[in-house]
């Protein structure tokens, strides 16, 4: 398990600030070890598993709620970090997501501009690219539950002007530059929506892990799962988190490798 930017120690509150720090979780011993640094120091973007190699994408140099920067980095154990061409606009508050190892798909974001598009990062090339087709007018958000499951994409919740709790879900085309959208059914929560949610997709489900909600109170413990086989949200919902239960869990599965070692 690689943590990789960012700081609970300095910054304030939702505005931590970027840091070079890595920090690595051996599964097998249970043991936390630091990692080589990044290059520069990072905040807001998101780490993914695309072939043998993590990927830091997004993200700025300075605070969370501060200006993105364009730089984009590569982690093997061999070589430790190296950059990558940079991202062609500048986002933070992504989601990044790997299609197969051959694909890094840098999925919306900007903390203030509310960025709708795709950008494409395809390893083999060392190049990048846009989709074709972006979420419609006013649909883009930062700090969202987002993932991949077979050749579907999952954007659900986050924040653009105001919390959200909209469902859209993107068939990727052949040629993986072409995305087709379709908004589904909401997320069952409460309120207007989540700001900051994790989101993840496995085993046939998408799953969202409630961020901040509104209004009050803002800390919630319930979790959705949308089916993907039966295309619409189960009635179960996970609760019971207590007091474990936090206002903020974007970013909590960047990138995941299942029954594999």
């Amino acid at each position: 398990l690689y943590i990789a930017g960012g700081s609970v120690l300095t910054g304030t509150g939702t505005n931590p600030a970027a840091s070079t720090t890595v920090t690595r979780y051996a599964i097998n011993s249970n043991q936390w070890s630091s990692g080589r640094p990044l290059p520069t120091p990072k905040v807001g973007g998101d780490l993914v598993k695309c072939g043998n190699n993590l990927y830091y994408i997004g993200g700025g140099s300075i605070t969370l709620t501060g200006a993105a920067d364009f730089f984009a980095y590569k982690y093997s154990q061999d070589s430790g970090w190296s950059s990558i061409p940079n991202i062609p606009t500048a986002v933070s508050g992504n989601v990044a997501e790997a299609w197969g190892d051959s694909v890094v798909y840098c999925i919306m974001g900007g903390w203030s501009s509310y960025y709708r598009g795709l950008q494409i990062y395809r390893p083999s090339l060392n190049q990048w690219s846009r989709a074709n087709d972006s979420l419609p007018a006013t649909f883009g958000r930062r700090s969202f539950a987002g993932g991949i499951e077979g050749n579907k994409i999952y954007v659900a919740a986050g924040y653009s002007v105001q919390f959200r709790k909209d469902f859209w879900v993107g068939t990727i085309g052949t040629d993986a530059n072409t995305i087709t959208w379709v908004q589904k059914s909401d997320v069952p929560m409460r309120g207007t929506g989540s700001s900051r949610p994790g989101g993840h997709a496995v085993n046939n489900k998408f799953y969202v892990v409630t961020g901040e909600t509104t209004p009050a109170p803002a800390q919630q413990d319930s979790i959705y799962i949308w089916s993907i086989s039966d295309s619409a949200w189960l009635p179960q919902i996970i609760t019971g988190r207590g007091a474990n239960t936090a206002s903020n869990y974007w970013g909590i599965i960047s990138s995941s490798i299942i029954d594999k070692i």
